[in-house]
């Protein structure tokens, strides 16, 4: 198991994340897209998966024994 203070560095780096995500969704919507969907979809959708990535490392840190 992680220590307190990694687990909390890595809980506040996952909100960061998670706000950086949340500002870069606000300011694609009023931008126009070629396709279907969202301007920049495809750098929103590498930034969800890193999040999971970040989610999952911060869940493993605090013990969780359900792997795939």
């Amino acid at each position: 198991m992680s220590s307190k203070a990694e687990i909390s560095a890595q809980a506040i780096f996952v909100k960061e994340l998670a706000a950086r995500l949340q500002k870069d969704i606000e300011s694609n919507q009023g931008k126009p897209s070629v396709y279907n969907g969202m301007a920049n979809h495809t750098q929103l959708q590498s930034d969800i998966k890193r999040l999971r990535r970040e989610l999952m490392e911060l869940s493993n840190m605090i013990g969780c024994q359900y792997r795939r």
